[in-house]
């Protein structure tokens, strides 16, 4: 997955859009920009999250109506990067297809250029951006955390995500689990407040 393309995919198409890369526009918008007025239509029976399909000679973009709306921005910036992905012939199997749809979906969001600003403005008020983006905490966290490189673990009821170098040795989720709630130095935790027990914790080195 060629993270670097992701990253500066996201900024072109915010130029090719005449929309600055340093300030977050909502996905919404930019499928109207890209694909018309009417390309976005909520349908009661769509099995995925969000789905694309040519439809008439025109692309639309389907999202569940059942989806939070907190949600329903990131899936269609996901949709969106499909089609980015497939006018760049982007090559990889299916499982590289989605991740690199999601990475790429995650920098139409909040592009690099937008999470530094937003950094400057809010520091670790995940909640404030993630007010300016329309997405979740977590979301906020893991985004800022792939721009600025902080190792950081995040840890839910149901999932652990991180962002740890590549050259680290990965810990197991369940270890991961635990340094939530660790004393051990060289780690700072903070609680994510849009929904229960979640906690953010930034690791200062090696695990």
């Amino acid at each position: 997955m060629d993270l670097a393309w992701g990253e500066g995919e996201s900024v072109a198409l915010y130029n090719r859009l005449d929309l600055d890369p340093s300030e977050p526009v909502s996905p919404f918008r930019i499928a109207r920009k890209m694909f018309g007025p009417e390309c976005i239509t909520r349908t009661p029976i769509l099995m995925a999250a969000a789905s694309t399909a040519i439809v008439n000679g025109r692309r639309i973009i389907a999202v569940r109506r059942s989806v939070p709306v907190e949600y329903q921005g990131f899936f269609v910036a996901h949709e969106i990067a499909h089609t980015l992905m497939q006018d760049a012939h982007y090559e990889g199997d299916d499982e590289d297809q989605e991740r690199m749809a999601d990475y790429l979906g995650a920098c139409i969001v909040c592009p690099a250029p937008a999470a530094r600003e937003l950094y400057k403005q809010f520091g670790r008020d995940f909640e404030a951006i993630s007010d300016e983006l329309g997405s979740t905490q977590t979301f906020t966290a893991l985004r800022l955390a792939e721009v600025r490189r902080i190792p950081r673990i995040i840890v839910t009821p149901k999932k652990v995500y991180d962002r740890l170098p590549e050259e680290w040795s990965r810990p197991s989720p369940a270890e991961m689990r635990k340094l939530a709630t660790s004393n051990r130095p060289g780690l700072t935790k903070m609680r994510l407040t849009d929904a229960p027990g979640r906690i953010v914790v930034d690791v200062d080195e090696a695990i």
